[in-house]
């Protein structure tokens, strides 16, 4: 369950058979039929102002669920779940949830160093299980507009749309 989904690599090996700019057509358009279909992400913060609570339990709680110790192409290291944790997605926007208005000046900076770590290891785990990469997260960069996963704006936290760079 730790391989990605058979049907974005079917599309990854037929991407790799196609010139530059053909590849970046099929991105595109698989881009436009996820927002088409209804899937796009949509920031847990957006709509209805949030109220919820930082519940950094949330978060420790989905990565003992979909985080474990194994080897991949013979390197031992720590794996993640994807596929598991895409179905686990409501408690994982719940967590993002409760950083929308957190109050990072009321915080000593020891809790605020991490809850801002916990924000940037949670918003890139929303990034891969959203957009799927195939190979490397530096492939989301091909998928949003600012050109890298990096910049992309992406999740509130502390009242301020973000990304990984922030």
């Amino acid at each position: 369950t730790f391989a990605p989904l058979a049907t974005m690599e079917r599309f990854a090996v037929a991407a790799a058979r196609l010139r530059a700019s053909s590849v970046m057509r099929l991105v595109l358009l698989l881009c436009s039929l996820t927002c088409a279909l209804g899937v796009a992400w949509v920031d847990p913060c957006q709509g209805s102002p949030s109220e919820a609570e930082t519940d950094h339990a949330l978060l420790t709680e989905l990565l003992q669920r979909h985080v474990s110790s194994g080897e991949r192409q013979g390197i031992n290291g720590t794996l993640v779940d994807y596929a598991a944790l895409r179905r686990d997605l409501p408690t994982l926007r719940k967590y993002l949830a409760g950083l929308c208005k957190v109050d990072l000046d009321v915080l000593t900076p020891h809790e605020a160093l991490a809850l801002l770590c916990n924000a940037y290891n949670a918003m890139m785990l929303a990034m891969i299980v959203h957009f799927d990469p195939t190979d490397s997260v530096l492939q989301i960069g091909e998928m949003v507009s600012e050109g890298s996963v990096w910049k992309h704006k992406f999740s509130t936290v502390a009242g301020a749309l973000r990304s990984l760079d922030d």
